[in-house]
């Protein structure tokens, strides 16, 4: 690492300053959904889903990025009719 530029010191401090970083990302969405919320035990748990269900969103597959680019390109021909 230090022939790319990097110290034991530059790493610990990146690695330390992520962490905080995240930290605050957290406190923000914390935050800001007890700031939109009522104060309820069914509200909490809605809120609790949406990131939740937003993290799985995002890192389901799709079927598409797995497929090579001539399949992809056989699939867009026969959807396009051209040949």
């Amino acid at each position: 690492m230090e022939q790319l530029g990097f110290s034991v010191a530059d790493i610990i401090v990146s690695f330390l300053w992520i962490i905080v970083m995240l930290m605050m990302m957290f406190a923000f969405i914390l935050v800001g959904v007890e700031a939109f919320s009522p104060q309820s035990s069914f509200a909490s748990v809605t809120n609790s889903f949406l990131p939740i269900m937003a993290g799985v969103s995002v890192n389901q597959k799709s079927d598409k990025a797995e497929q090579k680019p001539e399949e992809l390109k056989e699939a867009a021909e026969e959807t396009l009719n051209l040949e």
